[in-house]
């Protein structure tokens, strides 16, 4: 049902993951994943090719079979006439952030848990929500890229927080769909709490079963003032018109496709701890909760702030960045499992591999390394001599010493300008280092 994901067949598609990279590069970072399309949305795609149906989009019985959905698995009932088609949730909260708020984003992060997990930090909310100019929370319910799903407490403890400070809320339910084994999503909508009527909700199909191309999501208005702003905005949020039908098909149709790929993700996650664990130990992972991202802590790895920029330089396997999230990102990187087991242990490898070429790279202290090295020298560039490289002090070798050295440099393989730098430094430096008075005896040694 979810297909074999075959890499020769995966590499002739044209979409945003599998183009912005080199052929020998191994994309594991935009969320989109690998397996076939549900055939009923493939076959509501192909309805609408028939007819030429790719005019401006057209609600239909988009509100109703949405509303069945939310009905059947995520145990909330929303009113069929506050449920608009949009383009995308992005979109969405984009045109929505106009209509209720200022120009400005103030970031609220989370808590991180001793366990590698992350949790909604209710203290850094409060004086987030509380400083000037603040209108709105957006809130990522599951949690992207952590893959948190928060508890009906926490929400409640959220809303609370936006309600003393009379903020408005706007909810990404996008990887709702996607809650795996072991948890259960609560939509922010079905709360029983004030706040809800300054609330909207937005979400797709987009990701649950990797239609994000045909262009269409569902907002949700927690009121009729919050539903007349968004369809004062209809010309903004006009949906792709194959991604009406196809979202419909999602939806009332390709429920047997989900349950295959939950399972399918379910053991992703848990083979992902034990790919870590074997090719690279020092990535700390928390399996998530909902959706097929992995947010990896890299950190003690050593490969700086933007550890995807190492495994795609090293190992030819492209992450998302972690700074990309956020300041709490620096030393993270997300994987994107939503793929079969086997090209996921590839992509595992990749990255130990680079890891493990990053750490083997030749490092130099200052107080140990010669001269040439210090001096700042690096392979594959021509050093200028500064005064300061003049004012070093070269080591009292023995001629056996400095042609060892000399032979070490060549043998591997620093260039012969880099080289001739390095030797006009030490020149200069004995040229321009302060002589004392001689001693009678090197004076008779001169006569």
């Amino acid at each position: 049902m979810l297909g074999r994901c075959s890499l020769e067949t995966l590499r002739k598609r044209k979409s945003h993951k599998w183009q912005t990279h080199a052929a020998d590069v191994l994309p594991a970072f935009v969320a989109e994943m690998d397996f076939d399309l549900a055939e009923p949305i493939a076959e509501a795609v192909r309805d609408a090719l028939a007819v030429g149906d790719f005019g401006y989009g057209y609600l239909g019985e988009l509100a109703e079979a949405f509303t069945a959905f939310a009905e059947k698995r995520l145990r909330w009932a929303p009113d069929p006439s506050r449920v608009f088609a949009i383009p995308d949730v992005m979109t969405g909260i984009a045109e929505m952030i106009q209509a209720v708020t200022p120009p400005g984003v103030v970031e609220a992060p989370l808590r991180r848990l001793e366990d590698g997990r992350h949790d909604l930090d209710p203290e850094a909310l409060d004086r987030a929500l509380g400083a000037d100019g603040v209108s709105a929370y957006l809130l990522c319910s599951p949690h992207n890229p952590t893959g948190r799903v928060w508890s009906r407490q926490q929400l409640l403890t959220a809303a609370d927080i936006c309600q003393s400070h009379g903020r408005a809320l706007l909810i990404d339910e996008i990887h709702a769909p996607l809650v795996l084994p072991g948890a259960e999503h609560v939509a922010f909508l079905s709360l029983d709490h004030e706040i809800t009527q300054r609330a909207v909700a937005l979400t797709s199909a987009s990701k649950a079963w990797n239609i994000p191309g045909l262009k269409c999501g569902v907002a949700v208005a927690g009121s009729p003032e919050l539903g007349a702003a968004l369809a004062e905005r209809w010309e903004a949020l006009l949906p792709g018109q194959p991604g009406v039908p196809a979202t419909v098909a999602a939806v009332a149709r390709s429920l047997p496709w989900l349950d295959a790929l939950l399972a399918q993700l379910d053991e992703n996650r848990m083979l992902l701890a034990r790919l870590l664990g074997e090719h690279l130990p020092g990535a700390r992972y928390a399996p998530p909760e909902a959706s097929f991202l992995a947010w990896l802590d890299c950190r003690a790895l050593g490969l700086g702030e933007d550890p995807a920029e190492a495994f795609l330089a090293r190992g030819r396997v492209a992450l998302s960045p972690g700074p990309g999230f956020g300041t709490q990102g620096r030393g993270f990187a997300r994987l994107n499992m939503g793929t079969s087991p086997e090209l996921m242990a590839e992509a595992v490898r990749r990255m130990a591999a680079a890891a493990a070429a990053h750490a083997h790279e030749p490092r130099y202290s200052a107080a140990r390394s010669p001269v040439w090295a210090r001096s700042g020298c690096r392979p594959g560039t021509t050093t200028i001599a500064t005064p300061g490289a003049a004012r070093l002090r070269r080591s009292r070798r023995a001629p056996a010493c400095r042609r060892r050295e000399r032979r070490t440099r060549a043998r591997r393989g620093w260039p012969r300008a880099c080289r001739r730098a390095c030797w006009g430094a030490r020149r200069r430096s004995r040229r321009s280092r302060p002589r004392g008075p001689r001693s009678p005896g090197a004076a008779r040694r001169r006569a």
